[in-house]
């Protein structure tokens, strides 16, 4: 089983291999260029260094969002044309999962990847013992970490929160004001998701027979387009 899984949503470009269960190949780019010019170029390179071809290629996934509009955009069109011109199957994987991947294994954590969606609003979601504890939404991010720290003082099987995609209010992490449930921030350097981890996610995806065809892989925003926000100005 080879997948080719790809994450464009937010500032950085990522591409993965992933066969039998472990990465053959990742490259993670985030130079300031636009992803138009460096994703498919990457995405080549991948697969010149991985040694295989398209038609190799098993299953493909990418990053639905929240995030960039035209990165998502980017992405799904990519990977549905790719999807399509070799007769093979998709698997849409979240933005925020994807972020809080790594951190699945930790018990009585709550994981809150969370995404700068700009004007002190973020999208974000919480996650605890491998289960969306809140659904990922787009919001102020005071309002956000309010309702993290509820749930987590309401969950007996909680004793902490991580956070990591955005800098919280520094009274957020003020450990002597909550001893309760004190939260902690992740390394900055897991602020950024990753294909690895869309590719694994697919790989579960997989044995769990939630693959798509093409052309019902979709976006989600979580938010309306600039275009979309002056229509409804206009309209009102």
């Amino acid at each position: 089983m080879l997948i080719l899984a790809s994450e464009i949503s937010g500032s950085s470009v990522s591409v993965a291999a992933w066969r039998d269960g472990s990465i053959l190949g990742e490259l993670n780019l985030r130079n300031g260029a636009a992803h138009s010019a460096t994703y498919l170029p990457l995405l080549e390179h991948l697969i010149k260094q991985c040694g295989f071809q398209m038609g190799d290629v098993d299953l493909f996934a990418v990053t639905t969002g929240p995030g960039s509009f035209t990165g998502i955009r980017i992405g799904i069109s990519a990977v549905k044309a790719m999807a399509y011109a070799a007769g093979r199957r998709v698997v849409g994987v979240s933005t925020l999962e994807a972020l809080a991947w790594p951190y699945r294994i930790l018990e009585r954590t709550m994981i809150c990847p969370m995404l700068d969606a700009r004007n002190g609003r973020i999208y974000a979601s919480a996650w605890l013992n491998g289960i969306a504890v809140i659904q990922e939404d787009g919001r102020p991010m005071t309002s956000f970490l309010e309702e993290a720290r509820q749930t987590a003082r309401s969950r007996s099987d909680c004793n902490e929160i991580l956070l990591l995609g955005c800098q919280p209010p520094p009274s957020f992490m003020n450990q002597e004001q909550s001893p309760d449930c004190p939260a902690y921030l992740a390394p900055a350097s897991s602020w950024l998701p990753r294909a690895a981890a869309v590719a694994e996610i697919a790989a579960v995806a997989f044995s769990e027979d939630r693959t798509v065809p093409p052309q019902d892989l979709k976006a989600s925003y979580l938010a309306l387009s600039s275009a979309e926000r002056l229509k409804d100005a206009k309209h009102a």
